[in-house]
């Protein structure tokens, strides 16, 4: 199909192949008949590939495009792991859509992630709790849904992910998907801080500086600002200075 064409010219032009390759490479794709051929063509792929995210979250586009259904094992769910990890790294600098948006170009690759996000957050995957979380929240690549957000993200900052705390306090603060808490807020914004989240940090110190769920306390505030401005929060350096 073309939209096939298009998703592997985007792979061998980030592989560095030039047109008349990667024109050789479709042709052998869909000259795939047997069983036995998807299979071994699977293998190898997955063998030149790892631990390329691109080159990973293309095979799930056979499925769709050109007839791979039932070729792609359970390595999927190492990629959902691999690829999710990579996304929270990004986060850090907040530019974890950055690197969805390089890494899957395509519309149905962006979509086949979310439904593939989703079923790894479904079987506990961490990481996957937090982005599906996110996603639900935003209303990015699906629509919004506070409540679904909040569900997500309890259940990943449970289990001590930084990012879905800092997030789960977002939404106490803001009442998204729950009632405006600030205690809650506070508690969250801190368990996220302690882990090092430069932004979790400067969030903590204003409700310090504030008095919003805890009494206020300026050196605390400070204290705060301080270790998130030597991360490099822009914010937490102005309050600092100021």
């Amino acid at each position: 199909t073309d939209e096939g064409r298009r998703t592997v010219c985007d792979l061998g032009r980030s592989l560095g192949l030039d047109e008349s390759s990667i024109n050789d490479c479709f042709d052998a794709i869909t000259s795939l008949k047997s069983d036995d051929e998807k299979s071994e063509f699977v293998e190898e792929l997955l063998t030149t590939l790892k631990p390329e995210p691109y080159g990973l979250w293309f095979l799930f586009d056979f499925e769709c495009l050109v007839g791979m259904a039932g070729h792609i094992s359970a390595d999927t769910c190492e990629f959902v792991n691999y690829f999710s990890s990579r996304l929270i790294e990004g986060s850090k600098d907040g530019n974890w859509r950055g690197i969805l948006f390089e890494s899957l170009p395509s519309d149905l690759l962006k979509l086949k992630w979310i439904e593939c996000c989703r079923k790894a957050a479904e079987a506990g995957d961490v990481k996957a709790q937090t982005l599906y979380g996110i996603c639900n929240l935003e209303g990015w690549l699906i629509s919004a849904d506070k409540s679904t957000a909040v569900v997500w993200l309890r259940k990943a900052a449970a289990q001590g992910e930084a990012l879905a705390q800092r997030n789960l306090g977002f939404c106490f603060r803001n009442g998204q998907g729950v009632a405006v808490n600030m205690v809650e807020a506070v508690k969250w914004y801190r368990k996220a801080a302690e882990q090092g989240d430069a932004r979790a940090q400067t969030m903590l110190a204003i409700h310090y500086e504030q008095g919003e769920g805890v009494a206020t306390d300026k050196v605390e505030a400070v204290k705060w600002y301080r270790r998130a401005a030597d991360q490099g929060d822009a914010f937490a350096q102005f309050q600092v200075g100021f």
